[in-house]
């Protein structure tokens, strides 16, 4: 079984859930923006794509940093000695290929075409990301895509195409974008030194989620409008105490009182894990009661963290 625990660590495992309830909560959104069911095989389906493309963009990624992170990140598997770059490039590469026709068999050409997307991007985020910090907006549109994935795949109709161009997919869809973007530049920080997460940075990362929350809400885009005051307020609750924690993390100047990771590289993880509490406000702001299974994605995230590193 530890045999297997360097490949895990190659493709962040530890963040997979939040790829499931990224794809859970806009296929959330899409029935609450369409009016109508949501076909969970296909969701699983796009959960399992999505885990592709994430999977290729991870290990691609230490692929594409071996260099670099033999001095900076010297943790990471192929840094370490532990795994071939080969072997991870031919993992990337597989699931890649994997990817599009999972997403296929989940929602059509449409959600294939649109997983293709998600993995050039990812590409294009390890391509550029060491040279220039904008590469960021690619890996935040990466997280975004996956809400009109979602949205395709829980359409058990033909109406996939419809939802995935519906306002109340893509605005929770550029929340989570913009939450991405915010978390990944904070942890450009997590190998300096010394260096600290600014406050307004570590105050702000929940913010376009809750945005996007509110618009659902406010946009009546829920069926039942008081279970999405009672879902989203404890959503949110949940949400706003655990970006508080966070927050503190990052910002504070006393030493850690145990072993781990340095503290800036905790409060990545930890905005990691809020990902799911963000889906879960999303899921909870339309009003349905699948947020426990956003809540659950939180747990276990917080679980695996202890074990395999996110970031």
């Amino acid at each position: 079984m530890r045999a297997l625990w360097p490949w895990l660590d190659l493709i962040r495992v530890g963040n997979l859930p939040t790829v499931w309830t990224n794809v859970l909560a806009g296929a959330v959104c899409g029935a609450a923006a369409g009016g109508g069911p949501i076909h969970p095989p296909s969701v699983a389906l796009a959960a399992v794509a999505g885990s592709c493309a994430y999977a290729a963009g991870m290990a691609l990624n230490d692929v594409a940093d071996a260099r670099r992170d033999r001095a900076e990140k010297p943790r990471r598997p192929i840094a370490a000695g532990a795994l071939p770059r080969r072997s991870a490039a031919a993992l990337a590469s597989a699931c890649a290929i994997a990817g599009p026709g999972v997403a296929y068999l989940a929602g059509g050409a449409l959600a294939g075409a649109l997983l293709g997307v998600i993995l050039l991007l990812a590409a294009l985020y390890n391509a550029l990301h060491a040279r220039s910090a904008w590469a960021i907006a690619a890996l935040a549109l990466c997280r975004g895509l996956l809400y009109p994935l979602g949205a395709i795949a829980g359409a058990a109709a033909s109406d996939g195409t419809i939802l995935a161009t519906r306002a109340g997919v893509w605005v929770p869809a550029a929340g989570v974008a913009a939450y991405t973007a915010l978390l990944s530049i904070a942890a450009r920080r997590e190998d300096r030194p010394g260096a600290r997460v600014p406050a307004w940075l570590a105050l702000s990362v929940g913010v376009p989620a809750v945005a996007g929350a509110a618009w659902l809400v406010v946009g009546a885009q829920a069926r039942t409008p008081a279970m999405a005051w009672l879902w989203g307020g404890a959503a949110l609750l949940a949400l706003v105490v655990w970006m508080a924690r966070t927050a503190a993390v990052a910002t504070a100047t006393a030493p850690l009182r145990s072993p781990g990771p340095p503290r800036t590289v905790r409060a990545v993880m930890s905005w990691l894990a809020g990902l799911s509490l963000a889906d879960a406000l999303m899921i909870g702001a339309a009003g349905s009661p699948l947020v426990a299974l956003a809540w659950l994605g939180f747990a276990v995230v917080v679980a695996l963290h202890r074990r395999f590193l996110g970031s």
